[in-house]
C-alpha cells in the first residue's frame, strides 16, 4: 500500500510540474483577459527580441516578430488574438532579433502591406523575410518620417526612419500609436545617435507608453526620458546574464521617472488595453496594473 502511495504522490508531483510549466510556456498566457476590446497592444515574450501586435477595431499591425526560432509563439498569439489578417506589417530595422520571425507570418497570413526601414541587410534572416514578402504580394514600402495611417480609429505616425547611421539600431523606424487620448511610442533598438536624431525630429514625443529602445540594455538619453515621460515602461528582454544584459542604470532611470516597468523576461507576455477611459496592462504571471487616462494609477 505504501509503494502506491508513494507512486500517487509522484504521480501528482508530476503532473503539478507539468502543468506549471504548460503555463510558462504558454505563448498567449494564462492570465491575460479572454474577453475582447477595442484596442490591445500584446508585448510577445520571445526573450531578447521584439515582437509587438497591435489590434484595434478589428484590424491589425504587427511590429517586428523576434528570431526565426521565435516563429511557432509569434503564429500562435496572433491565432490567439483572433487575427485573420495583417494589415500592416513592420520591420524597424533588418537585425535578425526583429525580422527573424517575419518570413512565418508573411507565409501564415494574408498581409496587406509591408512597411521597413531605409536600412537594409543581406543578412539570410532579412533575406528570408524580403523573399517571403514579395512571395506572398505584399505591398513593401520604406518608411517615411511624417507618414500617417490609421489602424481603426487609431493614428500610427512615422516619426524617424533613417538609413544613414554606421548602427543599423540607429535606422530604427520610430512609430506613436494614438489612441482616444492614449500614445505609444516604439523606439525599435535607438541607441545614442539615434535617440538624438529622434529628439530633433520636431515631434511631440509625450506619451503614456514607452517601448524601451534596444531591450534596455543601455542607458536613455535623460532628455528622451523627459520628452516622454511614460506612466509604462515595457521591456522585451531575455533572462539577467548572457550578451549585453538589461542595464541596472535604464531600468533605474525609468523607476525614478515614476514608471511601472514591465519586463518580458519577469512579466512573460503583457497585453495593454485602452477600454472605458483607462490604460491597463495585464501580465501573463499574474499583475495588473492601470491608469485612468485623465492621470493617475492603480494597481
Amino acid at each position: 500500500m505504501t509503494i502506491w502511495r508513494r507512486r500517487l504522490a509522484l504521480a501528482a508531483l508530476l503532473l503539478a510540474f507539468f502543468s506549471a510549466a504548460l503555463a510558462w510556456l504558454s505563448p498567449c498566457g494564462r492570465s491575460l483577459p479572454e474577453t475582447p476590446a477595442p484596442f490591445v497592444m500584446r508585448m510577445l515574450d520571445v526573450g531578447k527580441a521584439d515582437c509587438l501586435i497591435f489590434v484595434c477595431d478589428g484590424h491589425t499591425m504587427l511590429v517586428d516578430a523576434g528570431l526565426p526560432s521565435s516563429s511557432d509563439r509569434v503564429l500562435h498569439a496572433l491565432a490567439d488574438m483572433g487575427v485573420a489578417s495583417v494589415d500592416t506589417l513592420v520591420a524597424t530595422h533588418p537585425d535578425k532579433d526583429h525580422v527573424g520571425g517575419l518570413a512565418a507570418v508573411l507565409a501564415a497570413y494574408p498581409v496587406g502591406r509591408v512597411l521597413r526601414s531605409p536600412r537594409d541587410s543581406a543578412s539570410p534572416e532579412n533575406a528570408a523575410f524580403l523573399a517571403a514578402a514579395q512571395a506572398a504580394g505584399a505591398e513593401v514600402q520604406i518608411a517615411q518620417a511624417g507618414e500617417e495611417f490609421a489602424l481603426g480609429r487609431a493614428v500610427v505616425r512615422v516619426l524617424q526612419a533613417r538609413g544613414d547611421f554606421e548602427e543599423s539600431n540607429d535606422c530604427s523606424v520610430a512609430l506613436s500609436v494614438a489612441y482616444e487620448g492614449c500614445v505609444f511610442l516604439l523606439t525599435g533598438d535607438l541607441e545614442k545617435q539615434g535617440q538624438d536624431a529622434l529628439l530633433q525630429c520636431g515631434a511631440d514625443l509625450s506619451a503614456q507608453v514607452l517601448k524601451v529602445p534596444y531591450h534596455g540594455t543601455s542607458a536613455l538619453r535623460p532628455e528622451l526620458l523627459q520628452a516622454v515621460s511614460p506612466a509604462l515602461a515595457l521591456v522585451p528582454s531575455g533572462p539577467d546574464g548572457g550578451e549585453r544584459p538589461v542595464s541596472a542604470k535604464a531600468m533605474d532611470q525609468l523607476m525614478e521617472s515614476g514608471a511601472v516597468v514591465l519586463r518580458s523576461d519577469q512579466a512573460g507576455d503583457v497585453d495593454v488595453r485602452v477600454q472605458n477611459g483607462r490604460l491597463e496592462a495585464y501580465s501573463s504571471r499574474g499583475k495588473r496594473h492601470a491608469w485612468p487616462l485623465s492621470g493617475g494609477y492603480q494597481q
